[in-house]
């Protein structure tokens, strides 16, 4: 046999009518290895369309109502504030946009859980807590118990406060039935322990009666919030010449 006809047969020896995974001894290939595509890239099925989709919308169509409310009557549409050229957004959130935020998006809640008590929901604007001046600082002098006091109108607050400092010089404080965390603007909690109630206190002429609560305020004895400011609305205020308007005793006085 020649070297030719033996390199023939060795070829033909070598050829299989089967695929390899069937010749004896061989194995298949593992599968490539499969990865789950993340979420945000998997194609939208009706049923996350529904669920997504549809609870998304309204929230999107009122957030363009509102930035459209606010462009038309003159806003800054991020702060609300009064625009003009070359407007700066405050540090600070005034209570009213926080509370039309809140409208906005109290879209989905759930009934059957009971509403949250006002008086666990406190807040304390960085202005009362710092003593920082700002274009909107409108500051009162008052008296408490034949002491003066200087007391701030504070719309970025809650509640009518008084300092601990103050607190230790008048009669008639009492402890609340639970420690309440009073929430500060820049991020801070204060705890509120003692309160005064119906504490009679004046400015000017004017005699009122509030419910304060005491905190450790370091810049200011008195910090009337938005409690007090609901009880006398409507009210005009002019913060150039730094004085109000407000409804009292069926006239109007300017304090």
């Amino acid at each position: 046999m020649t070297d030719g006809s033996r390199s023939r047969e060795i070829k033909k020896s070598s050829y299989s009518p089967f695929p390899v995974s069937a010749v004896k001894g061989s194995r298949p290939l593992p599968p490539p290895p499969q990865y789950d595509k993340p979420k945000s890239v998997l194609p939208h099925t009706s049923e996350n369309s529904t669920s997504g989709t549809s609870k998304s919308a309204p929230d999107i169509d009122k957030m363009a109502a509102l930035k459209a409310y606010r462009r038309a009557m003159g806003l800054c549409f991020k702060c609300g504030e009064k625009w003009v050229h070359n407007h700066k957004c405050s540090n600070t959130v005034q209570l009213h946009v926080v509370q039309e935020l809140w409208e906005l998006f109290q879209l989905h809640t759930d009934e059957s859980v009971d509403p949250v008590n006002s008086e666990s929901c406190m807040i304390l604007s960085s202005e009362a807590s710092t003593g920082q001046n700002t274009p909107k600082t409108l500051k009162l002098t008052g008296t408490v118990q034949g002491h003066q006091v200087t007391i701030l109108v504070d719309s970025g607050s809650t509640h009518t406060f008084i300092s601990q400092s103050l607190a230790s010089k008048l009669h008639g404080v009492t402890s609340v039935s639970t420690p309440i965390a009073v929430q500060v603007a820049n991020g801070e909690q204060l705890l509120c322990q003692t309160e005064f109630l119906n504490m009679h206190w004046s400015v000017q002429s004017c005699a009122f009666s509030s419910t304060l609560k005491v905190l450790p305020l370091q810049h200011y004895d008195m910090i009337l919030g938005m409690e007090w400011l609901e009880r006398f609305s409507p009210m005009q205020i002019h913060w150039s010449d730094k004085w109000t308007l407000l409804p009292y005793k069926g006239s109007l006085v300017r304090l």
